[in-house]
């Protein structure tokens, strides 16, 4: 009961840095792919959306609260509100001991449909998750994982 009022907290926060984003006119699309990142550090991207727009500026890194594991420990899924112009990407940066997940929203300038829907992203991972932590990279936190 506590953790469902959690969850109503952070979406209802959430709502409010959406409809921010989407007022303030920044943000656009982002893309799907691997990076490797500083000290030897892989770093995928999946989104829930198309095309990304090139030069596009940064979005809003966003809390994770909960993570679904699934196929075997290498897909890592997260449900967080989008809708209208809203895209969702979620990045897995791993180490042995660790994958650090962000959750960024985004959304390109102009006009958007005032509606927001809960949204699944995934992002899949080099290796099995394993016996490594799952991190908000955003908040620092370890998140406890769930599988399906």
């Amino acid at each position: 009961m506590r953790r469902e009022q959690g969850v109503r907290v952070a979406a209802v926060a959430l709502a409010g840095v959406l409809l921010t984003c989407c007022g303030s006119g920044a943000g656009s699309g982002a893309g799907s792919g691997t990076t490797a990142g500083a000290g030897g550090t892989a770093t995928r991207t999946g989104t829930a959306t198309a095309t990304p727009t090139p030069g596009a500026p940064t979005g809003v890194k966003t809390p994770i609260e909960a993570v679904t594991v699934t196929d075997g420990g290498l897909t890592v899924g997260v449900q967080a509100l989008g809708g209208g112009c809203r895209r969702l990407s979620l990045q897995a940066a791993e180490s042995a001991t660790e994958v650090r997940l962000t959750l960024t929203t985004t959304r390109p300038p102009g006009i958007c449909p005032p509606y927001v829907t809960l949204v699944e992203v995934t992002t899949t991972l080099h290796a099995p998750l394993g016996r490594r932590t799952l991190v908000d990279a955003t908040t620092g936190r370890p998140i406890q994982p769930r599988t399906r």
